[in-house]
């Protein structure tokens, strides 16, 4: 299921679509972007399968451009959250990142009734995504980890 979010839309990921395809494989070249993500390796195959066993794996579009990914996941019985996300290069320095996570954090506690909690796990070095994630409303509650409470 796409996820409309204002001028942003989350597209589920399909592996049959060679712009969707190309896109992560292009993502998957960014080694901190993959780290970021807390992945091995980022290529559209292991997306198409991690889609298959978490399918919270969504390609971030805005007008006809894929700027991005956001992964979320959902832990004891959907009470918490985890959001992990990252803008391609080229579309950096323009608040999407911002943008997109107030608005999923926005949907999530509207759709998903017994979610208390959205988790992000952040690497100290990372100013850029620190300061997104305190843009957003989040707070930071230990070494890396900030919430943002329903």
């Amino acid at each position: 299921m796409n996820i409309q979010l204002n001028e942003f839309e989350l597209i589920k990921y399909n592996n049959e679509d060679y712009r969707q395809a190309n896109f992560i494989n292009e993502l998957g070249k960014d080694q901190n972007l993959v780290d970021n993500l807390e992945l091995d390796s980022l290529n559209a195959t292991n997306f198409n399968k991690m889609d298959l066993v978490n399918p919270n794996y969504y390609l971030v579009k805005l007008k006809e451009n894929f700027i991005g990914v956001l992964i979320i996941d959902l832990y004891k019985n959907n009470t918490e959250a985890e959001i992990r996300y990252a803008i391609d290069k080229k579309h950096r320095g323009n608040n999407y990142a911002s943008k997109v996570l107030v608005l999923i954090s926005k949907y999530l506690f509207e759709n998903v009734d017994s979610l208390k909690s959205i988790d992000l796990y952040i690497d100290s070095k990372n100013v850029y995504s620190i300061n997104t994630a305190l843009k957003s409303g989040y707070k930071e509650v230990g070494s890396s980890v900030y919430t943002r409470n329903r």
